[in-house]
């Protein structure tokens, strides 16, 4: 039996966080990540610490994801 579904239930999060925050492969979504943990440190920061690139990351990591499971969803359908 071939399965040509890249993900599991219990895989589908790490997995797919690691390929969307892996620095040589989505190198935006890496700086927006280490820029906004530099904005929560209060030492460094002219935000007083108050993260503001965490929401736009999140949305942008969150729709990834959304289409990822839509599309590892119909690969699992057609196996």
């Amino acid at each position: 039996r071939v399965i040509t579904s890249r993900y599991t239930i219990l895989t589908f999060v790490p997995r797919s966080l690691f390929s969307l925050l892996n620095p040589f492969n989505r190198f935006a979504n890496f700086y927006f990540l280490v820029v906004g943990c530099l904005q929560a440190v209060p030492a460094i920061t002219i935000t007083e610490g108050r993260a503001g690139t965490f929401m736009p990351l999140s949305f942008v990591l969150f729709v990834d994801m959304l289409m990822r499971a839509i599309e590892d969803c119909a690969r699992h359908r057609s196996d």
